[in-house]
């Protein structure tokens, strides 16, 4: 396929995936695996597991890697691009929007109202499945609990607790080694954490730094963004407070992009245009760079058993500290008796699999109805 049609066909796919990331991946797979036959099912069962274990977010991962195994690096760059720009074009027009004209307008106000709750179910939610799915015994709940509160009431940097988190599970799995030390850690390890340090250099701006370090802190299923960013974007530089930061997550709910374009928002917030714009490059790049790499030497990596013992700790922590941000910006969804029962019912849709883009239109539609009809 040539670069044009490779590109306009993720663009379509970009546009047209509403519903997180299970519906994004879920489109590409009916397009390109079920309909078009890019790669059968048992190696795109094998490809997402790997990208579940990496940083970033999966859909666009998965977008580089089809346009890799289509026209090399090239076409990885082009599927991936095409991929992200609508809900980066998108999310970009709804930050001017908001910063000029939505806090001034009460109705936007109103919908951002019945919004909110239901992006803290869907944070709640996600905070479950994937508690579920990755905290397998008491060891990986303490290290989950303590992230929290470390979190809570400490200022302690996010990296230095992931790092520490993943760093004890390495101890604690991996019985085999009684006396830890450098040369023990799988290699793919000591890299990031030197790459992490060099990126600290003064000449590098920092809205640019900032978000390549939240896109690659994206573990989780790239819920691991909402806790970063937070930290960074309004406890350390006070960019943006946390009622508009929530504001930012519920507007990128209904983007069809994943969780981490909120990265777009709060760049518009810090710096315009260009802060969105650097903000994006940044906090996406990590999901381009893995696959440029060579996706066969990740999926060897990703296998290495010293690294999955690293990993359980560290995705343990991330959902300690998403936990904690959901505890920080719930108080600002959730603040009366309709948001309460606005956020109950969007928690029972989203275990049901009710349509999600219909469930927080219909929840901003409510809010606007509270609002100016029944005046609460």
């Amino acid at each position: 396929m040539n670069l044009i049609p490779l590109f306009l066909k993720f663009l379509k796919l970009g546009f047209t995936g509403w519903g997180g990331p299970i519906g994004r991946i879920a489109l590409m797979h009916e397009e390109l695996v079920v309909k078009e036959k890019w790669i059968d099912e048992k190696k795109f069962g094998k490809v997402l597991v790997v990208y579940q274990a990496l940083p970033g977010p999966e859909a666009t991962e998965l977008a580089c890697y089809f346009g890799y195994k289509e026209r090399g690096r090239i076409g990885s760059i082009v599927s991936g691009l095409g991929f992200m720009l609508p809900g980066f074009i998108l999310m970009l027009i709804a930050s001017y929007l908001y910063v000029n004209y939505g806090l001034k307008i009460p109705e936007v106000n109103a919908v951002l109202y019945g919004i909110r709750p239901v992006v803290a179910a869907l944070i709640i939610h996600a905070i479950y499945k994937l508690g579920k799915a990755n905290i397998t015994d008491i060891k990986l709940v303490a290290i989950a609990a303590i992230s929290l509160v470390i979190f809570l009431f400490t200022k302690i940097d996010f990296l230095i607790i992931l790092a520490g988190a993943g760093f004890v599970s390495f101890l604690l799995y991996n019985v085999k080694i009684k006396r830890p030390s450098a040369k023990s850690i799988s290699p793919f390890i000591l890299p990031i954490l030197q790459f992490y340090s060099q990126l600290q250099l003064p000449q590098i701006p920092l809205l640019f730094l900032l978000f390549l370090k939240a896109g690659l802190l994206t573990f989780g299923g790239a819920y691991s963004v909402v806790a970063f960013l937070q930290q960074s974007a309004v406890y350390e530089n006070h960019w943006l407070t946390n009622e508009q930061y929530l504001d930012g997550l519920s507007i990128g709910a209904v983007m069809p992009a994943p969780m981490v374009i909120i990265g777009t928002f709060v760049g518009y917030l810090a710096g315009g245009v260009t802060g969105a714009i650097i903000a994006t490059v940044g906090i996406f790049l990590p999901a381009f760079a893995f696959t440029l790499m060579g996706y066969e030497y990740i999926e060897k990596a990703v296998d290495n058993k010293k690294l999955q013992f690293f990993l359980l700790g560290l995705t343990a922590s991330v959902i300690g500290l998403v936990a904690a941000t959901w505890l920080q910006l719930l108080p600002i969804a959730v603040i009366d008796i309709p948001t309460i029962a606005l956020a109950l019912i969007a928690l029972y849709l989203i275990i049901k699999k009710f349509n999600f883009i219909i469930t927080i239109l219909g929840s901003g539609i409510i809010g606007l109805i509270l609002k100016f009809v029944i005046h609460i």
